[in-house]
């Protein structure tokens, strides 16, 4: 992506990240935020699993198509009379009916497969790799490295199918049964629409810098906030991977509930505060050494941005503790309180710091939404003393607070 940014340059390279930033806005209609749900519901009843995958993939494929429809029709209200712009928006679109096959990461994940999710994921991450190359040696276009994006979603799911069908049984065997696709909605509407606010606050940085200062404003932006996100999969692959124990560890009791929660949110901040200190000391030498003299004004953006990494980090192990709990509405209530703050910001500051502005914005929203949310409510508060006992541990001060409060001190 780095080479493919200094190939493309900030202003295309803005364009096609405005874009993704667009199209974003409208994938909940394919996620339904399902992941965590149908993840619990396989872990606690795996013999009714054909019907819930059978489910859940009904649910993101037709939500998926609208996804793709909604997407082309709202681009051409904000930029009407851009038809290059229309066909990039319809072609990224188009991915979300073929992650309507993610089921069968869900299913993996449930039964701590998770290698084959990976091995389905990395062959055709190669391929699409590999044809990346191809263009950027061959003077390719843009709209070539966005049909090549779109492909790999294809081979994704074809791979994903064929690893589903040849170590557990046949897509056949999926039943649509009405009863669980309306469980499944019913339960998971907060959730949807949690998921539905936090792509507006996590792409709107993008796309109001593309309304509101221009395409070229949104590649710098978007050069720093790809070095600072690159590192998300980690935290999200060790959540994921806990969810089915930590779902397990409640049932046998409370205390190795929590002990399993805080060790997952111990290690999270952990990685988000070493990742946060590590890019800040080294920004302008990685956006120099990376980057051409285009994107220098990325660096201080990449400073700011990536202080999100901690309180990301530790949400995607809180998400475990919510969902667990069965406090959905929670994750909802936060997450709009992130989306008005990021949106009152971004128009205030965006003005006059164009990047720096939305860096600022989306670090103060994931704080709020993230962390100090959970100070508020009774129920929220456990969270919130969990997510702070992880980051005194971190800077070693809970530490020396147990070594001072021992009984035999």
């Amino acid at each position: 992506m780095v080479w493919i940014a200094k190939y493309l340059g900030p202003e295309e390279f803005g364009l096609w990240n405005y874009t993704i930033a667009f199209v974003a806005l409208f994938s909940i209609f394919s996620t339904l935020g399902l992941d965590s749900v149908v993840i619990k519901e396989l872990v606690q009843d795996s013999g009714k699993s054909n019907s819930i995958l059978g489910a859940a993939f009904f649910l993101k494929f037709w939500g998926g198509l609208a996804g793709v429809l909604l997407a082309a029709g709202s681009i051409l209200l904000v930029r009407p009379n851009e038809e290059y712009t229309l066909i990039l928006v319809s072609l990224i679109a188009s991915g979300f009916i073929f992650q309507s096959l993610d089921v069968v990461d869900f299913y993996f994940q449930s039964q701590l497969k998770s290698r084959f999710t990976v091995i389905a994921r990395n062959a055709a991450f190669l391929i699409g790799a590999i044809l990346k190359v191809i263009l950027l040696l061959n003077n390719g276009e843009l709209i070539h490295f966005v049909l090549v994006n779109l492909l790999e979603l294809a081979l994704t799911a074809v791979f994903l199918a064929g690893m589903y069908t040849s170590k557990v049984n046949s897509l056949i065997s999926w039943k649509i049964d009405k009863d669980i696709i309306a469980y499944l909605l019913k339960n998971n509407l907060p959730l949807t629409i949690a998921g539905m606010v936090i792509l507006i606050y996590m792409r709107l940085d993008q796309i109001m810098l593309g309304q509101m200062v221009g395409d070229k404003a949104v590649g710098i932006y978007a050069a720093a906030v790809r070095l600072s996100e690159v590192w998300w999969f980690i935290p999200l692959i060790i959540s994921n991977s806990l969810l089915p124990s930590i779902i397990r560890a409640k049932k046998e009791s409370i205390r190795n509930f929590h002990k399993q929660v805080q060790r997952s949110l111990d290690i999270t901040a952990t990685l988000g505060i070493a990742t946060a200190i590590l890019i800040s000391l080294s920004s302008e030498f990685i956006i120099n050494f990376l980057y051409d003299s285009a994107y220098a004004p990325a660096a201080p953006i990449l400073v700011i941005h990536t202080w999100t990494s901690i309180f990301v980090f530790m949400s995607f192990a809180s998400t475990n503790w919510f969902i667990t709990n069965n406090m959905q509405k929670f994750m909802l209530y936060k997450t709009l309180a992130g989306a008005v703050i990021n949106l009152v910001l971004n128009y205030l500051l965006i003005p006059f710091y164009g990047g720096l502005g939305a860096a600022i914005s989306t670090l103060v929203a994931q704080f709020v939404s993230s962390y100090f949310f959970n100070l508020f409510t009774k129920k929220t508060y456990p969270m919130f003393r969990m997510q702070t006992i992880a980051l005194l541990k971190v800077a070693g001060i809970y530490a020396v607070y147990n070594y001072i409060t021992r009984p035999d001190k």
